[in-house]
């Protein structure tokens, strides 16, 4: 895909922007690039590769910038969810 940004491209402008002089504003960027690298590698291994490279890179950062903002006060076993919707009659 021409123009896409993925994980792989968005390490290697992280790689690149370490090489150039650093101005306060550059500092930032790069600091925002690395941290959002970082969840994008999180949630690839989430997810998966094979979903993770399906996914528009909106969905991918959207995903990031909520993961774990939602507190049901107990942990919430999706693969059970998962075979739950699967054993529903009309799926």
């Amino acid at each position: 895909m021409i123009g896409a940004l993925t994980l792989n491209n968005l390490t290697e402008i992280y790689l690149n922007a370490i090489s150039i002089p650093q101005s306060e504003e550059n500092g930032r960027a790069l600091e925002q690039a690395e941290t959002l690298a970082d969840k994008f590698s999180l949630l690839k291994n989430d997810i998966g590769n094979e979903l993770f490279e399906q996914l528009l890179y909106d969905d991918k950062v959207f995903m990031s910038e909520t993961a774990g903002s939602i507190d049901f006060g107990h942990t919430i076993d999706l693969d059970q969810i998962a075979k739950e919707i699967k054993s529903y009659d009309d799926y």
